[in-house]
């Protein structure tokens, strides 16, 4: 095959080739739409929560004895939320998987589960570091309905706000009890 020696050359080539060009297009384009039309649709709908670094040091009681870092905290509420009894009430609130009545309890919560991730925000240029912290929480769920996505991801963001505030309030709580005991030991005193 000779290299091209001008644009009628290269217009001459085209046309020979055409028919097998316009036959791979067509082919090519009918397969891509039955392999699409052929799968199942999944939407993916996400929640972000943003974490500000404490301004008060958490380890003021005594009686703590495990550091607490943002990491360990939203451990703790990944845990709290992808509890069976959490991922139930997800499940009836919304009426997922109500089409599929043959499912037993266990095998639901285990679809939602591997519906749904909740994975950490952080920032790559202090990923290397030891004590870098999370800055964020992307909760991200795919399901067969947008909506059902949607609404499942924002209850799961809902749940993790509920379950931040409740663990810290607590942790206030204990830290103001603590307080309270030493400033009445030293007042004996």
């Amino acid at each position: 095959m000779n290299p091209l020696q001008s644009l009628g050359s290269l217009k001459r080539i085209l046309q020979r080739r055409a028919l097998i060009m316009i036959v791979a297009v067509i082919c090519g384009t009918a397969m891509a739409y039955l392999f699409a039309s052929g799968r199942t649709s999944v939407y993916e709908a996400s929640a972000v929560i943003q974490i500000e670094a404490s301004q008060v040091t958490t380890n003021l009681q005594g009686t703590s004895t495990v550091p607490t870092s943002n990491r360990n905290r939203l451990k703790l509420i990944e845990q709290k939320l992808m509890s069976r009894d959490s991922v139930l009430t997800v499940i009836e609130k919304f009426d997922l998987f109500a089409a599929v009545s043959e499912f037993s309890d266990l095998e639901k919560v285990n679809l939602l589960r591997e519906s749904v991730q909740i994975i950490e925000i952080q920032d790559p240029a202090t990923v290397w570091r030891a004590d870098s912290q999370p800055s964020g929480l992307r909760i991200t769920a795919r399901l067969g309905n947008p909506e059902s996505a949607a609404n499942v991801a924002n209850e799961f963001l809902s749940l993790a706000l509920v379950e931040g505030k409740n663990r810290s309030e607590s942790r206030a709580a204990q830290t103001l009890a603590f307080f309270t005991a030493e400033e009445a030991r030293v007042g004996e005193e």
